[in-house]
């Protein structure tokens, strides 16, 4: 088992693309913005995560992002959950200067957003010293540091469907942090990562007829999907 998981890790690196900046010039980003006549968004985002230093040698780590113009429009099924979206404006400052969420803030023309993704239990918690299971972290892309990585690719796969979009809180509620994490899920029996999850919220959400990677997102666990029946 121990060789099996090197060699598809050193498949994966092989197959890498060199450079970030060329993917970014290759394959553009959409805008997170909401057009004309659009009230909320969903979108595939992608971040370059370096585990290893080592050029050539990245992961990426998939993810959605929800865009909403008003949040209370989740009622009270995601009352909690609203208050994690934050001003798209404040997204980059320190945890105590972000605006997050509540119906006093609420102002027309306001965008608020929020992310939908898991990652190993010392991704999250940086006391711990094993990988541990596969944890839930919403607005863990947020998190400015090496373990989070850096947004590279975002794309829009829905518009104004806030059925999607409860469908997706859903999956990220009812997920119970229970499944084994694992940097290479395709190489092992019961292990998971993010990538796994982020594929299991797009089934789960009936989006995964929209899932267009580019090639050159290396990105292991995706073929793998967290349904809520594992």
């Amino acid at each position: 088992m121990k060789n099996k998981y090197l060699y598809i890790i050193w498949i994966l690196f092989l197959t890498q693309c060199m450079t970030t900046n060329k993917m970014a010039k290759k394959y553009p980003s959409d805008k997170i913005v909401l057009g004309e006549g659009e009230n909320n968004a969903v979108y595939l985002a992608v971040n370059h995560v370096d585990i290893l230093q080592i050029k050539g040698m990245e992961f990426y780590h998939l993810f959605m992002i929800i865009l909403i113009n008003d949040p209370t429009v989740l009622k009270s099924d995601f009352d909690e959950r609203a208050l994690l979206f934050y001003d798209i404006k404040t997204r980059d400052l320190p945890e105590d200067e972000v605006s997050y969420f509540n119906k006093s803030k609420w102002k027309e023309n306001s965008l608020w957003e929020t992310t939908i993704s898991a990652s190993s239990e010392c991704a999250y918690d940086m006391s711990a010293d094993k990988l541990g299971n596969l944890t839930k972290v919403p607005n863990f892309d947020r998190i400015d540091n090496n373990k989070s990585g850096k947004r590279v690719y975002v794309k829009k796969i829905a518009v104004n469907n806030m059925a999607i979009i409860k469908r997706i809180l859903e999956y990220e509620q009812n997920y119970d942090n229970s499944l084994k994490y694992t940097l290479i899920p395709e190489a092992s029996k019961n292990g998971f990562n993010s990538n796994s999850y982020f594929r299991g919220a797009l089934e789960y959400a009936g989006l995964i007829d929209s899932l267009e990677v580019p090639s050159c997102f290396k990105s292991p666990g995706l073929s793998k999907a967290v349904s809520l029946n594992n």
